[in-house]
Order: structure tokens, then sequence, then C-alpha cells
């Protein structure tokens, strides 16, 4: 009976235990030979799914657990070489491997080299992610969640970066459009979740270094980042910025903290902080000089559903003295669909005006004002409904004051001055806007008809509004996002004044801006009247080619002055103030009006008709049709052959929209 049970014991426990052993030992007695199967298995499905050559020199095992490949190779089918690493090491978890999945940890490198080439036709990294013979997932709204997405996103890096990496003797070279960058790391150790290193950076000659530390938490999906120059004397520049897109970036000190709260209630909540000190930056479209940034901060509060990405409004935004919170939701899907609401109360006026950047805002630079503000914003806007497009916008006073003017009194204009007119930053002419100039027309001298139809056709609402015209404004927009260009841009009869009187031609972020805040400050605090305003309007716009103000359009187009011109005159001159430059396409090859222009004549006609500016007889016989008499009628006698109706019909399609 004993010996039956020993026997049983034998057959059940002990020769299974005995088996495994064996098998052990054979797995370790022949594990660089299943190693390089698996690895050779392995480069040649990447073979296969890329398109591109990739060979290691030896792999083996070093102990137990530890596997070290040498002279690792990459390199695309006739390309530059990607990658060559000659020695890399990282322990594996031995049983996931028997399973067939191969995880790494504390991974060594040492002598890599990574060359990254690219110009306008090819380059030699995008196959990586170009596969080939690989079918394309096609995602839509029902079944694609932005935050289970990006959730497992973040779960694969956190889970690829290792406890502990070293590396040694790492080098990054980039070629693009043949400039040359290159990065250098002598030592870089990541333990206990900690680093430190310093980056080398050569570029065009040029030699500094960047120090980096930080740390890596891949359990709490945490992560910190501090980047900053070796020197005092020098800051941290990023010309790869520069060389792709035009633009400098440089600072002192920039910080980054991140961490994935995960998944509630289907919402992936992240949080963290991005902080720059010294930063300076220009582009050509925000500024021409470079514009400085003493502190800018961000304590960011992020959602992503699984529809949608959200700045939550806990989000902190510190510029200078000001901070706010800005609330901004994006869904891509079915249709992209953008909102911005701003809400910030009751804050220091000087503070406001001290926090602009003097490069952006020049003409503001040195000003003093007492008092508070609050700002208030909402928009919201579906691109598949433009014309849904809702706008909200004010900036609100209290017991504001102007105590001193910055480097431009803007009130000058209030007595007669001298006027430069500029064409494509150039300038071209320059005349007085007073009596002194024998073209000058005081308002009363402006012909009402005239006045009446130009304001219909720039600014509807000038007398009433305060420089702003919020329904123009949303109508460009959507006109803006039906030709998906930036083709209209809502201005207001005060907004050209200051853009023409103020400020350079340069279609820059930091002009629209300062022209912004200038036209709050000239309409809310009567630093110029609005009867003022329309008589340089009309003394200084421009009307033709080196045609400046209305009594030289009138002997310019008609041979005569100003106070005789004619309905039908007066409502040509207003269509093409948008592109004076360009009257002569306005007619047909018959010297007469485009037809389509009629139903703009009859616009017009039945606009001042409803105002009682002019009899439904004058409306009934008005012609839509012009001679011209002055010097500008010898444009019409030179050839060419460039139709351009389609240009201005375009602008009087828009001109429907905002009546």
């Amino acid at each position: 009976m004993i010996n039956f049970f020993s026997k049983k014991l034998i057959y059940r426990v002990y020769l299974p235990v005995a088996v495994f052993i064996f098998v052990l030992f054979l797995s370790f007695l022949f594990r660089n030979f299943f190693l390089n199967l698996y690895v050779n298995k392995k480069i040649n499905q990447f073979k296969a799914k890329y398109n591109a050559e990739l060979n290691i020199g030896k792999v083996k095992f070093r102990g137990i657990n530890t596997i070290v490949l040498n002279n690792i190779f990459l390199k695309p089918l006739n390309k530059d070489t990607l990658i060559n690493v000659e020695s890399a090491a990282a322990k594996i978890n031995i049983w996931k491997m028997l399973l067939g999945k191969l995880t790494f940890s504390d991974i060594e490198l040492d002598k890599s080299y990574v060359k990254i080439v690219a110009d306008s036709i090819s380059d030699n990294y995008s196959f990586l992610v170009n596969k080939t013979n690989v079918k394309k997932e096609i995602s839509t709204a029902d079944n694609y969640n932005y935050s289970e997405k990006t959730e497992d996103f973040l779960n694969a890096i956190f889970g690829f970066v290792p406890d502990k990496i070293k590396i040694h003797d790492f080098t990054v070279n980039t070629v693009i459009n043949k400039k040359s960058l290159g990065f250098y790391i002598d030592n870089l150790n990541i333990s206990d979740n900690t680093f430190k290193t310093i980056i080398k950076i050569k570029d065009a000659g040029e030699n500094y270094e960047w120090l980096v530390e930080g740390k890596l938490n891949n359990r709490k999906k945490q992560c910190f980042f501090k980047l900053y120059s070796s020197s005092f004397l020098h800051k941290v520049k990023f010309p790869f910025v520069e060389n792709k897109y035009d633009m400098k970036v440089s600072f002192d000190t920039i910080q980054f903290n991140f961490s994935n709260n995960g998944i509630s209630n289907k919402v992936l909540n992240l949080d963290g902080t991005l902080s720059a000190n010294g930063l300076i930056i220009k582009h050509p479209r925000i500024s021409s000089d470079n514009v400085y940034l003493t502190k800018v901060s961000i304590n960011y509060f992020l959602n992503i559903g699984s529809d949608y990405y959200e700045v939550d409004s806990a989000t902190s935004v510190v510029f200078n003295k000001i901070n706010f919170n800005p609330y901004i939701k994006y869904k891509p899907k079915p249709s992209k669909q953008i909102t911005l609401i701003l809400n910030k109360k009751d804050f220091n006026a000087q503070d406001f005006f001290d926090s602009l950047p003097a490069e952006l805002f020049s003409k503001l630079d040195g000003i003093k004002v007492k008092g508070t503000l609050s700002y208030h914003l909402n928009f919201f806007v579906d691109t598949a409904l433009p014309d849904s497009v809702k706008l909200q916008s004010e900036l609100k006073r209290k017991d504001f004051k102007i105590i001193q003017f910055g480097k431009v009194d803007f009130r000058y204009v209030n007595e007669p001055f001298t006027y430069t007119a500029y064409n494509k930053d150039e300038p071209v002419r320059i005349f007085e806007v007073s009596p002194a100039n024998p073209n000058f027309r005081t308002l009363e001298q402006i012909p009402e008809l005239l006045r009446e139809v130009v304001m219909t056709n720039e600014d509807g609402g000038f007398i009433w509004h305060k420089g702003f015209a919020i329904e123009s404004i949303k109508k460009s927009i959507a006109a803006n996002i039906k030709e998906g260009r930036f083709a209209r841009g809502g201005s207001t009869i005060s907004m050209q004044l200051v853009k023409n009187l103020f400020l350079t031609r340069k279609k820059t972020i930091s002009r629209k801006l300062e022209e912004m805040l200038i036209v709050w400050l000239i309409e809310n605090n009567n630093l110029i009247s609005k009867n003022r305003m329309l008589e340089i309007y009309f003394n200084i716009i421009e009307w033709g080619p080196m045609v400046y103000g209305a009594n030289e359009a009138a002997h310019y187009y008609f041979n005569k002055d100003v106070s005789k011109l004619t309905l039908s005159e007066d409502i040509y001159l207003a269509s093409i103030i948008p592109r004076p430059r360009l009257f002569k396409y306005s007619f047909d090859k018959d010297k007469h009006l485009l037809e389509w222009l009629a139903e703009y004549y009859r616009i017009i006609a039945q606009i001042l008709l409803r105002k009682e500016k002019i009899s439904q007889e004058e409306a009934d016989n008005l012609v839509p049709d012009v001679q011209l008499k002055g010097p500008a009628k010898f444009e019409l006698m030179q050839p060419d052959s460039i139709p351009l109706d389609s240009v201005f019909k375009s602008d009087f399609e828009f001109m429907q929209l905002n009546k």
C-alpha cells in the first residue's frame, strides 16, 4: 500500500518537477540558441513590415537574464543609415520571453549614433510610420475613443521606459534641407527615477550646452523635466525650430511637470505645469522684433473624453503680472467644434499694460493708467456650420483713466498733422491733413451721400459702435472658414484708421493685437471724436494708384470736385475701396461697369432709400454705370489679359452678407 502511494506521489509530484527542472536546464543550456531564433524572427518581421535593412551582429546572454546585442544597424533601402549602435544590453523577463513577449529593464547603450536626413523630396526616417502590407484601421466617431486611446498611448510610453538606463557616447546628427545640427550626450544615467545630464549642441559651427534634469515615475505615471543652459551668459536655443519654422526661440529655464490621473467616469484626467523664464520669441508672423516674456507659466488640467479634448477652467495661465483661467474644448468629430471661454473680473489696469511685451505693443510702451478692467469672451464655432459661429467679446473699464501716454499720444491727429502713405511698407507720399493741403476737405464739405455710401459699404455701424463690429467679425470668421484661408478681417473704419495712422502695414499678430487695443483706448476714452475720425478717413484713404482722399479721387476718376459727384459716382467710388489699385477690373472691354455690379447698385440704393437719404424717384432712375473722365480713363486703355472681376465680385458678395 505504501509502495503504491509512493509511486503515485512520484508520478504526480516529483516527475513533473523533475521535467520542469530539466526543461529549465535545457532552456538555460540552449538559451543563446533560442534567443537568436527569436531575434532573427523579429528582424525578418521588421524587414517585411518596414521595407528596411536591420542587422544585429551578435546576440547573446550575459548572466541569467541580461541580453547583449552588438553592432545594431538600421537603414532604409537606398537611403542614409538611420541608427548604428555598437553595444546594447538589457535585462529581460525569462518567463514572458518563453510566452513570446519580450520586455526590457535596466537598459545600457554604448556608442550609439543616429543620423536624420531630410529634404523637400525624401528622408531616412518616415519609413517607420509608412509600413508596407499593413491594413489601416478606419476610425469613426462611433468606435474611436480619445480617452482610451490616449490612456493606451501613455501606458505604452511609461511602460516602455525602464527604471534604470545607462547611456554612454550617444550622438544625434540631423541634416535638414542641407542644414546640419548635432547633439551629443557623454553619459546619461537614470536611477531611482531621477537623472541629470549635459547635452552638447553643435549648430553651424557654434557650440553650446544644455543641462537637463528630471524624474520619471513609471508606476505613478508622472514625470518632471527641467532644461537650462550650462552657462549663465547664454540662453537655451532651439535651432531646429528656427530651421523648420523660421521661428527663433530661446529661454533661461523651462520646466515641465506631468501626471496621468487615470480614467474616471470615462474621462481621462491629466494635470501638470509648464513654465518658462526669460523667454524670447521671434517669428515674421508674430513680430519683426524679438519678443521678451519675463515669466510665463501654466498650471494645466486636461480632460480627454470619448470624443473631445478639454482644457478645464481650473487651468491657470500666468503672463508677467496677469493671470487668467481659460476654458477650451475641441471636438474633432463628426465635425470640428471649438469652444473658448474666458472671464477675468476686476484686474488692475496698470498690471495689464505692464504685462504687454514692449516689442508687440511698441506704441503703448510706457503708458500709465489707473482703475480696473474686466474681460469676457465666449466663442463657439462648428466648422460644418460656419454661419452659426457665436462670439461675445467685451473689455469693460471701471474708474479707468489714462494718466500718461506711451510713445504716442493718439490725440495729436485732432490738430493738423502730416500723413505718410505707404505701399508694401515703403513710404510713397507725404502730405498735410489740414487746410494747407488744397485737396483737404472738412467733413461738412464731403457730400452726405458719399459719406453714407462709404459707411454703408465699409462700416455701417460706425456711428454707434465702440470701434468693433461683432456681427461683422462673426461673418468674417464664417467666410474665412468657408474659403479655408484668412480672406476677411472684419475691420471697422476705426481699425483702418488706427492701422494707417499709428502702426506699420506688416500683417503680424502683434500689429493686429496692438491695433485692437489702441482702438479700444481711443473709442472708450473719447480721444478722437467720431466726426474727426471720418474727416481724417475721407482725406487719407487710398482711392487709386497714388490717389489719396475723396477730392483727389473725384478729380482722378471724374475730373471734378468731390462736391459735384453724382449718386452713381459715389457708389462706384465706394465699391473700389477694398482694392483701389485694381479699379479698372470693374469695367468690361467697352469701358462699362460689369453687369453683376448692377445688383450692388440696387442694394446700396435700397439702403439709402430706407434711410430716407434719397427719394424713390432717385432710386428708380439710378443707372449702374459711370464714365471715367479724369486721368483714370487712360488706365482703361492699357491692355491687360488678367480677368479679375471675380475678385471684386467676392468683395460684393461679402458686403451683401453684412447688410
